[in-house]
């Protein structure tokens, strides 16, 4: 679980979301340093949600329940946000 290479999965996962999320908000409203510095912190959220999820995955998924697990998800997405708002 621990490898690099699934390190390298994660970074590629939030490019992607990143990517899919503000690529088209730089397309629409244009590259200037506002939109950047926007952009840059979703990134920030996204990782650190990401980030967090993947280290604590293994100890979720101990758990009996599901509940938890979606519950997590929810949390780091919230906090990912709320951080950089």
């Amino acid at each position: 679980y621990w490898q690099p290479t699934n390190w390298l999965r994660v970074a590629a996962y939030i490019l992607k979301s990143w990517l899919l999320m503000f690529g088209p908000l730089l397309l629409i409203q244009g590259v200037s340093l506002s939109s950047i510095t926007h952009a840059g912190y979703g990134l920030g959220g996204i990782g650190g949600a990401a980030i967090a999820y993947y280290v604590t995955q293994p100890a979720l998924r101990q758990r009996s329940i599901d509940t938890l697990n979606w519950v997590c998800r929810a949390v780091y997405t919230t906090l990912g946000s709320l951080l950089l708002l």
